[in-house]
């Protein structure tokens, strides 16, 4: 099932429901070149550092988990005890400045 099949399903905004997979194959077809599981490996050799939410109601853990794995090394996971990121959450906004700006400092792109 895709993340738009998913979150389609979700909202209850669509109705009646038989149009949801049509509307989802169609989604993900267009966006299909955007697709990050495809892109993310491009990215090595650079490193490549990934913050995911535990409590995302809209990316589901093992979507985090296979984007993870499509990257290439140097690659570092920090899942966090939060939601899906929405605006006006300035708590977590914060978190994810903090976790951010030490990995860059770590990875010596930041003096």
């Amino acid at each position: 099932q895709s993340l738009v099949d998913l979150n389609l399903r979700r909202g209850n905004h669509i109705q009646p429901a038989f149009l949801i997979p049509p509307l989802a194959w169609l989604t993900d077809l267009l966006l299909k070149p955007l697709e990050p599981l495809r892109l993310v490996g491009n990215i090595a050799p650079r490193p490549y550092f990934q913050i995911s939410a535990v409590d995302d109601g809209q990316i589901p853990l093992r979507s985090s988990r296979a984007l993870f794995d499509a990257a290439g090394e140097p690659k570092r996971l920090t899942w966090i005890p939060a939601p899906h990121l929405k605006p006006g959450m300035e708590d977590i906004i914060e978190q994810l400045v903090t976790i951010g700006y030490a990995e860059a400092t770590r990875l010596g792109l930041l003096d």
